[in-house]
This record gives structure tokens, sequence and C-alpha cells, in this order.
């Protein structure tokens, strides 16, 4: 059986509500360093205040291979409700791919059948992508 990691926030911790994709850019500066594309899942209670992390996925320069039951994992082994993904171009591009879109929608879907919301997926390059802030979610 394989494990998971996620990194949890420690009692007491304040908590951060990361809706707002200037804190999460913030939070994961450091996947515009990276060479290889890496993508997390940002684990949300109920108020939206995150529970945990946990790296779902790392890729090659311009691709990173992950499935729905990996996230749904990560999301219900922390408790969450709801999660955020987020994920770099090392190419600079904050454009979102036809692989991304198609990924997300997939994501968002296969969330929702186990009553989980992604409320957003954010694509870090050289600026910060959101699609719920574009309208691509719900």
């Amino acid at each position: 059986m394989q494990s998971i990691r996620f990194t949890m926030l420690r009692e007491g911790e304040p908590s951060m509500a990361l809706v707002c994709p200037a804190v999460i850019e913030h939070e994961f500066r450091f996947l515009q360093e990276e060479a290889q594309e890496h993508l997390f899942v940002v684990i949300l209670d109920c108020r939206n205040r995150a529970i945990g992390r946990h790296l779902v996925a790392k890729g090659t320069q311009t691709a990173c291979m992950v499935s729905v039951r990996d996230i749904a994992r990560a999301v219900l082994l922390a408790g969450g409700v709801r999660c955020l993904l987020v994920h770099n171009h090392p190419s600079g591009a904050s454009e979102p791919s036809e692989g991304d879109l198609e990924l997300t929608r997939t994501i968002a879907k296969g969330l929702e059948l186990l009553e989980l919301e992604l409320l957003d997926h954010l694509i870090l390059g050289d600026e910060c992508f959101s699609f719920a802030e574009a309208g691509l979610l719900k």
C-alpha cells in the first residue's frame, strides 16, 4: 500500500483563508524557480481555511501526470471539503494549455461526485493565472 504525505498546519497556528490568488502565489513562489512542473493540492476546510497541502505530482519541463484519485485521496485523508490546485509552468507562460483546461474540468467533475469542491486552479509562470478569476470554473 502506498503512503501519502501532506503538510498539515499545526494546532494554534494562524490559518489563512487561501481563496485569494495573490496569497497563494506568495505561498508557492518557490515553484517559479523549478525546472519541472509540480502540481500541489491545497486542502481547505468548510470555512476555506488551509488545513494542509500535498505535492500530487512532479513532471517534466512541459507536462505533469495527475489523476482525480490522487487529489481526492489527499483531500479526504486530511479531512478537507474543498481544495485548490497550484502548478507551475517552467517556461514562464501563465496561460493554461488545452491539457490544463481539460485536466481542470475532469478534476472538478470527479471531485464533485465525491462532494468535494475545486475552488480554483492557479498556474504560476512569470505571472499568476487563476481559473476562477477567468470564469473557467463553474
